[in-house]
């Protein structure tokens, strides 16, 4: 009896040093000592000093930890049911476990990446849907961000909290019940999947209402447009964004290559219109020749130009990363190429919203979509996890992204565009076969060419 007890204080002796330790860090980093105010409890709380921190607190974060390993490897429901499992506790463990209590606060998850940001404005499309409280959240931003064009975009609609005044938020286990979760939101249906919530608030206002979820300042988009007119643009041109995920780890499911979209970007210019590309500067240099305004290069410099760039084009043309999310708070159509993860990242954004995915392999094998959304291989990120299931990916071609980006011309300019609505149906009802997926357009093209195994059943 006495050793069990005195290994279980022994475990939590030293997980407490560990909170400790890694939290005194932050105290170091991010504060001055002379500072200090009443939200460093969240400090000492975590280093199991006070006595109100529990067991509890740690199970919790584990449980969490654990949902992401599971949510990577495609076990998508069993991740968002330990979720709720843990945030029913947490609020309950707070007394706040009621259909009347709302976070006041946007966890930091929200913040920093601008496809993070874009389940903010998600957030704002819900509050006019009357899906989640109409209070006025607050959300916690670094001073380095404070002034930038995508916060300003938002501070009509919450409050923005400089970490000059507030502390870093740790948003330790036991105040989960004051920040929103990125990764399940309180709705006044209960707690939600962030997919399934970004599904419905498009589904549903794409229906009510043709006005965009956000409006930018006029200064900033005078100034972007001078700016970009300094770069190459006229004031008379009509203009594509280009978002290509490349990163250095190739073996990511949703990295392509920028050479793949060269013919595309070549027949755009035949029509008169230019491409704008967003990055950072770590993406490959296009050819020179290329008739392409790249603020890729000099990210730095350009990087407030990006959010024009996605909120003022003709159309966006990109991959399942972050800066998707963006251009249809503005209602502006995409062309999402290379899809992957179809389970949960074809969103029904809009009716002129279509994908071309990217093809599952076994072997030689193709994978219907009946297969991937019937196991975990529709929900599935991980590279290590789709390597152990002996998965590939077969890249769109350039042809195929050439004619993803002359059909979403068809669909801009209404030119004798149809869908091929039995198609469609069979589509939707291979989804219905789960609790849930996302429902966005495939290309038409795209379908035409791989509808003989993609549609049939698992």
């Amino acid at each position: 009896m006495f050793r069990a007890e005195y290994a279980r204080v022994k475990k939590l002796f030293f997980k407490s040093g560990i909170y400790f330790l890694i939290n005194f860090f932050h105290l170091l980093v991010h504060k001055k000592f002379k500072n200090i105010d009443s939200l460093y409890g969240e400090y000492f709380f975590s280093s199991r000093l006070i006595p109100q921190t529990n067991e509890a607190y740690y199970y919790w974060d584990k449980m969490w930890n654990k949902s992401y390993v599971l949510f990577n490897q495609g076990q998508y429901e069993k991740a968002v049911k330990i979720r709720t499992d843990v945030l029913e506790e947490v609020y309950e463990a707070n007394g706040v476990n009621n259909d009347k209590y709302f976070p006041p606060l946007f966890s930091r998850g929200f913040s920093g990446a601008i496809g993070h940001l874009g389940h903010v404005g998600a957030y704002i499309g819900a509050q006019r849907l009357g899906l989640v409280s109409d209070m006025k959240k607050s959300l916690l931003v670094t001073v380095e961000e404070f002034n930038k064009p995508i916060y300003q975009c938002l501070s009509d609609h919450i409050n923005l909290l400089s970490f000059s005044n507030f502390s870093h938020g740790n948003e330790q286990p036991g105040f989960w019940h004051l920040y929103e979760r990125l990764q399940l939101i309180k709705t006044t249906e209960g707690f939600m999947d962030h997919y399934r919530f970004f599904e419905k608030v498009y589904t549903q206002i794409q229906l009510l209402e043709d006005q965009p979820l956000l409006n930018l300042p006029t200064h900033y988009i005078e100034k972007s447009r001078a700016e970009l007119q300094v770069l190459g643009l006229s004031s008379s041109d009509w203009f594509a964004t280009l978002h290509v995920r490349e990163t250095g780890n190739s073996r990511e499911p949703n990295n392509q290559s920028i050479l793949d979209y060269l013919e595309a970007i070549n027949f755009i210019n035949k029509l008169g219109g230019r491409v704008i590309r967003i990055g950072d500067e770590s993406m490959p240099c296009l050819p020179s020749e290329l008739n392409v305004i790249d603020l890729a290069r000099n990210s730095n410099t350009h990087s407030h130009l990006h959010l024009y760039a996605l909120s003022h084009a003709k159309f966006f043309i990109g991959t399942t990363s972050g800066p998707s999310t963006i251009p249809p708070l503005f209602r502006v159509p995409s062309l999402i190429t290379n899809a992957v993860v179809l389970g949960i990242t074809t969103f029904n954004f809009s009716a002129q919203t279509i994908y071309t995915p990217k093809i599952m392999l076994r072997g030689d094998r193709k994978i219907s979509l009946s297969e991937m959304v019937n196991s975990t291989l529709g929900f599935a990120n991980s590279p290590s996890y789709l390597k152990s299931n002996n998965i590939q990916y077969k890249p769109n071609s350039p042809v195929q992204i050439l004619n993803g980006v002359k059909e979403i011309i068809q669909i801009l300019e209404k030119s004798n565009y149809k869908r091929n609505l039995l198609r469609d149906q069979k589509v939707q009802a291979i989804r219905k076969q789960v609790s849930f997926t996302t429902s966005g357009l495939f290309s038409n093209c795209w379908l035409d060419e791989n509808a003989d195994w993609f549609l049939t059943d698992a």
